[in-house]
């Protein structure tokens, strides 16, 4: 009997690099018994993935829409081909099949005979509730909500482990801790490939970029929310989030998939969610991974009295740190300006945005008589806000000259 491994996510648990790591070696796997079909596989988004990288994302999409002919020429292919194991990969699974029990069925009656084992990895919560959110700003041309207090039923992965065992019955759930101490070699592409028993090591194998799927730091963050924010259209802001990824990897450097998302919860925030969680996650640890202690996770938040002080989201970007991301991002998109037109173009920029702090209000809300008083005020003022005017712009261009010079681009070859 073939076995299956579906891995079904979560987000953010490096499914990108499994997957693309899968796509890039599919010949090589193929030869040592392994098949990474290609019926109902779609690329991931090629803008922000670091190699070619194709997942099985159309299967989940097909089901729930009752769209059976491309999952049974999966199913064809599976059983033509020789391989005995089967690789099939998506975290859409987890996204969209919620309280979808015909898809679910649908999905079991699909691979029928054949031994599945259901492949989950986990990170804390308050960790992927932050990668999430960091994701949905970059891939988003607006702004979600950060609200931390009402995590759906996502983030309850008893729940789901549960709702995938009654269909591929018990003792077919994969377990493995996205945490880099429990990794195999810390290396999550290492720990997937024990985890399907590939005969195949790393070392075998063409790896794909450290990080395949890179994030936004803190202040690349904060400035795409306030790019998502404007009145520009989808198109203009979805130019800012390569150069923005760009100068997030200048800053921090390899192994981001593991950095602590510094600066979009709170230290309370943090644990709150911890503590939410910790009894049912215990459950998972004793069940699935034979841990007597209910020790699911071994990097834990501290309780907020003992944790440090960093930057949170709710702390505006810095007027430097504004600048020089507006820099390098410039830099980015217009090769062509040199550094003078480059300064030049920000202190405009800079000084049209400061003019709308010190504009007069217009009175239109205003009724009767204190209508007629505020354009009789405005009239005296304009003189005195015409001088006002030429100081503040003279003042701002001074200040923009001396703004910090962008993080060098990091070349290709780094």
């Amino acid at each position: 009997m073939k076995t299956i491994y579906l891995h079904v996510g979560y987000h953010k648990t490096g499914t990108t690099a499994i997957q693309t790591l899968l796509s890039a070696n599919r010949e090589r796997l193929a030869g040592a018994g392994i098949l990474y079909p290609r019926a109902c596989e779609r690329e991931n988004n090629p803008a922000f993935c670091q190699g070619r990288s194709f997942a099985h994302h159309a299967l989940p999409n097909l089901l729930l829409q009752e769209r059976h002919r491309e999952p049974r020429m999966l199913r064809a292919q599976i059983d033509r081909l020789p391989c005995e194991r089967v690789v099939i990969s998506s975290e859409v699974f987890m996204e969209r099949f919620k309280n979808e029990a015909a898809a679910l069925a649908a999905l079991t009656s699909l691979l029928e005979g054949l031994d599945v084992r259901v492949l989950l990895y986990l990170r804390p919560q308050h960790s992927l509730f932050e990668s999430v959110y960091n994701q949905q700003v970059k891939d988003s041309d607006r702004t979600p909500i950060l609200d931390p207090t009402a995590l759906p039923r996502y983030y309850d992965y008893l729940f789901w482990i549960r709702v995938w065992e009654r269909h591929f019955g018990k003792g077919k759930i994969i377990v493995r801790p996205f945490e880099r101490e429990q990794l195999l070699g810390g290396n999550v592409l290492a720990d997937f490939l024990d985890a399907i028993d590939s005969p195949l090591r790393l070392e075998d194998l063409e790896v794909p970029p450290d990080d395949a799927n890179p994030r936004l730091n803190r202040d690349a963050l904060l400035f795409k929310r306030m790019v998502n924010a404007s009145g520009s259209g989808p198109r203009t802001k979805a130019a800012f989030t390569g150069p923005l990824l760009r100068y997030s990897q200048g800053q921090s450097g390899q192994g981001a998939r593991f950095a602590v998302e510094h600066g979009l919860l709170t230290p309370a925030e943090r644990w709150a969610i911890h503590v939410r969680h910790k009894d049912r996650n215990a459950v998972i640890a004793r069940e699935y991974l034979d841990r007597e202690d209910g020790r699911l996770f071994f990097d834990q938040p501290p309780p907020p009295g003992q944790a440090k002080r960093m930057d949170t989201i709710g702390d505006p970007l810095t007027p430097a740190s504004t600048a020089t991301i507006a820099d390098a991002v410039l830099a980015d998109l217009r090769p062509d300006l040199d550094d003078v037109r480059r300064r030049e173009a920000l202190s405009a920029a800079i000084v049209d945005a400061a003019l709308r702090f010190i504009e007069p209000a217009a009175p239109s809300n205003q009724a009767g008589n204190e209508n007629e008083k505020l354009r009789t005020q405005l009239a005296q003022n304009e003189a005195a806000l015409r001088g006002l005017r030429i100081r503040y712009s003279e003042a701002l261009q001074q200040i923009a000259r001396l703004t910090p010079k962008a993080a060098p681009r990091p070349s290709s070859d780094d």
